[in-house]
């Protein structure tokens, strides 16, 4: 999508006329917008940069965030308010990058889309299979800021939707 901004220009009149999801904020003359998923944080934490290494993936973890500003930007642009998650408690997780994750958080507080912390829960037959999952008790607090974080955003986008 950052790599070619024409896809969501040209899929848009495709998908956001025919939404039942509406949003005051949205520029389509029926204030119909597009809620798809996108995954948006976390890759600078060591632990996914580590898992990562060698794969030839076509953005760097240095540019990652700039990526993911610039996807919900074009996003936004075109009526496009994705489902955005972030995972908490990856193992290896440091404050430093829980602290990237809050200043991309941040950066993101004027876009419209819906932010979801989500916990890591290491799945069957993965890398991460044998790592422990994320607890709520054990949250820093930098997570719960993070956490918090996202919800208070969503409080604020969530007054702007409705449903026809």
């Amino acid at each position: 999508m950052v790599k070619d901004p024409t896809v969501i220009e040209r899929l848009t009149p495709l998908i956001v006329p025919y939404s039942h999801v509406q949003h005051k904020e949205s520029t389509d003359p029926d204030h119909r917008m597009n809620g798809s998923h996108h995954w948006a944080g976390n890759r600078q934490c060591a632990a996914l940069r580590h898992l990562h290494e060698g794969q030839g993936l076509s953005v760097q973890s240095h540019q990652w965030r700039d990526v993911v500003l610039k996807g919900m930007e074009i996003l936004n642009k075109h009526n496009w308010f994705p489902f955005c998650t972030f995972i908490i408690g990856l193992p290896g997780e440091t404050d430093a990058d829980t602290k990237e994750s809050l200043n991309l958080l941040y950066d993101l507080r004027d876009a419209k889309g819906t932010f979801v912390p989500t916990f890591f829960v290491p799945l069957e037959d993965t890398r991460m299979e044998q790592k422990d999952g994320a607890k709520l008790i054990e949250m820093t607090d930098l997570q719960w800021e993070f956490f918090y974080t996202c919800w208070k955003y969503n409080l604020h986008s969530g007054k702007a939707l409705s449903r026809r």
